[in-house]
């Protein structure tokens, strides 16, 4: 049997949707906040969600940017499978 990769951060990623779903920038500044040494990297972060059996795309929504600059931008929503 293959060994895993990032096994401990797909269970704290598994830990933290329990909770509810959430989308990929949320989940991202949940894990710095959390675990600040050791969270992934944003590109990481996607490739784990995306390639990990264990979470699926719940939708889409729409992150506006707060700071004035006008950006506005698509992130997906995930959550655990059932």
């Amino acid at each position: 049997m293959k060994k895993r990769r990032n096994i401990v951060t797909i269970n704290r990623i598994i830990k933290i949707l329990k909770e509810g779903d959430m989308n990929t920038a949320n989940l991202y500044y949940t894990l710095k906040e959390r675990w600040p040494r050791t969270a992934p990297s944003m590109p990481s972060l996607g490739n784990l969600l995306s390639r990990s059996k264990e979470f699926a795309e719940a939708g889409e929504e729409r992150v506006i940017d707060d700071t004035g600059h006008g950006q506005n931008y698509p992130v997906k929503v995930w959550r655990l499978v059932k």
